[in-house]
Formats: structure tokens, C-alpha cells, sequence
């Protein structure tokens, strides 16, 4: 088994003592468009079978 980290697609979110449930971290106005970055970043390596 084997992994690759995509830097493009890493984020630190704070949730640690932040009282947040999944719901409140997805609907974060300060958080939504790192994790929409994020996720745009893991789609385009995909679609581009970036080896790196």
C-alpha cells in the first residue's frame, strides 16, 4: 500500500476547543474557502494523474 500527500490539498482547520460539530465546521464562514481551495486542488491533481 502506498500514499502521496498533495500539499495543494493540505489545510490546518482550528477545531481543537472550538465546541464545533461537523455541521458548524462545514457552515464556517472563516474555514468554507480554504476547504473549497482545498478540495479543488485534490479534484485538479486527480484529473491531471499527478505523480508527484
Amino acid at each position: 500500500m502506498s500514499a502521496r500527500t498533495i500539499e495543494a490539498a493540505c489545510i490546518t482547520l482550528p477545531l481543537l476547543g472550538s465546541g464545533h460539530d461537523e455541521n458548524n465546521i462545514i457552515q464556517h464562514p472563516k474555514t468554507s474557502p480554504a476547504r473549497r481551495e482545498t478540495l479543488q486542488a485534490l479534484a485538479q491533481s486527480i484529473q491531471a494523474g499527478d505523480k508527484s
